[in-house]
């Protein structure tokens, strides 16, 4: 998939998850938690730099469904962490690239990756990869251009990203292996 099309995709898909976070609970309280759990308050996550903050709920088992004497234990559902990663030039022309991991939204975490290429004072920073829940891998072509692939697993990010850079170069090279989370 084209990666706009991909970050539109994902960009709406977020949007959808807020609307459910924002109206669900007030709607009706167990709605944003599973079968057999209820809301039991929220958990503030800040957001990228000129964001508002995630609210996510913070949900417990029903206690009518615990056995006796048993507490429910307060849980904040497995949310996936992206990883986005931004191309840019060293002032010297070196191609470099420039990344974050464990973000709770990949327009996020590729808006705060492109301000730290500029940041770094990078020239022609731009959008590259956003993955989550896996691996990033980056590989390096003997003249200096690096490339990136996604894994489920790390070897699987290393051989796509050796592969990918293999079609356009050689001397293929990986440069680094990123966790999203």
């Amino acid at each position: 998939m084209h990666p706009r099309r991909l970050l539109t995709a994902r960009l709406a898909m977020l949007a959808l998850g807020l609307l459910a976070l924002a109206y669900g609970p007030s709607a009706r309280a167990d709605s944003a938690c599973g079968p057999g759990q209820r809301m039991v308050g929220e958990h503030s996550v800040p957001g990228a730099a000129g964001t508002a903050p995630m609210r996510i709920p913070v949900c417990a088992p029903d206690n009518s469904s615990m056995p006796s004497g048993e507490a429910a234990a307060p849980e904040i559902p497995n949310m996936p962490l992206n990883a986005a990663l931004a191309w840019g030039n060293l002032p010297d022309g070196t191609p470099a690239y420039f990344y974050v991991t464990a973000r709770l939204n990949s327009w996020g975490a590729m808006k705060e990756a492109v301000a730290g290429c500029e940041a770094y004072g990078a020239r022609n920073c731009r959008e590259g990869l956003t993955v989550a829940n896996g691996w990033l891998g980056i590989s390096k072509a003997a003249d200096g251009s690096f490339f990136a692939a996604f894994g489920r697993k790390k070897k699987q990010a290393e051989k796509a990203a050796l592969e990918r850079c293999a079609r356009e170069a050689s001397g293929c090279t990986v440069a680094e292996t990123i966790r999203t989370g």
